[in-house]
């Protein structure tokens, strides 16, 4: 070794190179190319390194549908034809995991896997306290350093199934204990340098996620699964599977939503079932089964994950017409400001005679009471429900489902599911051709 490279070994040791222990971003920073983007296990759902809150009722199949996104990042497939990066995957299956390795059967029975495909999974079905003390938060995160090591990608993503069964004995309501476990939770974030889902409850009535307020703080994103009733999820709506809109095959039909997303849009949603799936036979010969997530039967093709070219919007069975969920959440806006609001527009306005009309901004206002997330920026929020909402004005507009004239809108009466009770069935109502040609080459 000759003396400048000692030199300079024995400078780098005695004055280390300062490394920021909060990550700081010098202004170049900012415009160096790794800095540039937002990164996404799920584009637009969920964020790479970052905690995520899925939460929903009893029984509305949040468990599943968790299941569900950690094996298409798993397996590297595209979720409702949204880009998905692979990834290893740490399920903590601390509620239910007795019955997990059913769940996976099940999925590997529906999507026609087998035990030589490529997915970096693994399950976890022993409980970890993460309230107690840090002795198994410490290790949790080693068993899961110890797993990843296994994968063939690098860990992406740990999922922590359910919060009330990985902390026995904290008091949810109040934020002392929130607190505590949030800190654990995000030990898992840094440490491992992964996206972290935690799954939670929230009451069968709906509504927020159960627990002290402070416990949607500090996650990046909050994912809402609830029914979707003749009403939409309206929380004024009655809950449960006996009051939820059913698919072709008569299965109770699920909404998830995205309630907050800090670098995404909000309120995006998509619609699933649970099937049921034969999974083998017990001692006695009886069968054995579980569920997997799948989409509605009947759902317009567009959300399927193998999309067919679709002729515009489905219909149910008494021919209500299904709009794509964000659309449908839109329109359902209207709805409402239209039920508060509506009036006969002024003369000029040609709208139907005795048609209760609303203003754009009307809508708009409606619109951003229902999709608004927490603490969120009023200036943000007023731009983004306005784009939102002027994508709705022209696909709803040019399929016929509301009118328009300068800034009054109205709706044309097209009865729609979820929002429209249902009635006698009915054939199919005759279109012209314009609207054929445009349900062609538009796409829902």
């Amino acid at each position: 070794m000759d003396f400048e490279t000692f030199e300079a070994e024995t400078l780098a040791l005695v004055f280390p190179e300062f490394r920021s222990k909060f990550g700081a971003i010098s202004w170049s920073d900012t415009f160096a190319p790794a800095r540039q983007h937002y990164e996404w296990l799920i584009k637009g759902i969920i964020p790479s390194r970052e905690a995520v809150l899925i939460y929903g009722a009893p029984q509305t199949g949040k468990s599943f549908e968790t299941q569900n996104l950690a094996m298409h990042i798993a397996r590297g497939i595209d979720f409702q034809g949204r880009r998905t990066k692979k990834a290893g995957v740490v399920y903590c299956a601390f509620e239910g995991g007795k019955g997990f390795k059913g769940r996976q059967l099940a999925y590997a029975s529906h999507h026609e896997m087998k035990p030589d495909d490529d997915v970096d999974m693994v399950v976890l079905t022993r409980r970890a306290d993460l309230f107690a003390n840090d002795t198994d938060i410490t290790d949790l995160i080693e068993e899961i350093r110890h797993w990843a090591g296994t994968f063939s990608t690098d860990l992406g993503l740990v999922v922590l199934d359910t919060w009330s069964a990985a902390t026995p004995g904290a008091d949810e309501n109040a934020g002392k204990d929130v607190s505590r476990v949030k800190e654990r939770v995000m030990r898992i974030v840094t440490e491992l340098n992964t996206a972290v889902i935690v799954v939670h409850h929230k009451p069968a009535s709906g509504g927020r996620p159960r627990g002290h307020g402070s416990l949607t703080g500090d996650f990046e994103t909050t994912i809402d699964i609830d029914w979707v009733t003749e009403s939409g999820t309206r929380q004024d709506a009655p809950r449960g599977p006996h009051n939820s809109v059913k698919d072709q095959d008569k299965r109770p039909i699920r909404a998830a939503t995205v309630t907050k997303q800090r670098e995404g849009e909000q309120g995006l949603s998509w619609r699933f079932v649970l099937r049921q799936v034969k999974t083998g036979q017990d001692a006695d010969g009886d069968p054995v089964s579980s569920c997997v997530s799948t989409i509605p039967a009947g759902l317009e093709a567009e959300e399927r994950e193998a999309p067919a070219n679709a002729g515009g919007p489905a219909k149910t069975e008494d021919g209500r017409f299904i709009l794509k969920p964000n659309i449908a959440v839109a329109f359902r806006a209207l709805v409402s400001a239209v039920g508060e609001k509506g009036r006969e527009p002024p003369p000029k306005i040609r709208a139907p005679a005795k048609t209760l009309c609303v203003t754009l901004a009307e809508w708009r206002d409606e619109y951003e009471r229902i999709v608004a997330g927490e603490d969120e920026d009023p200036e943000k929020l007023k731009e983004r429900v306005k784009k939102a909402r002027d994508r709705a004005v022209e696909k709803l507009t040019l399929s016929g489902f509301i009118g328009k004239d300068g800034d009054w809108v109205w709706r044309t009466g097209k009865p729609v599911m979820g929002v429209d009770p249902p009635r006698p069935k009915v054939s199919d109502e005759p279109r012209n051709e314009a609207l054929e040609q445009f349900t062609e080459e538009f796409k829902w």
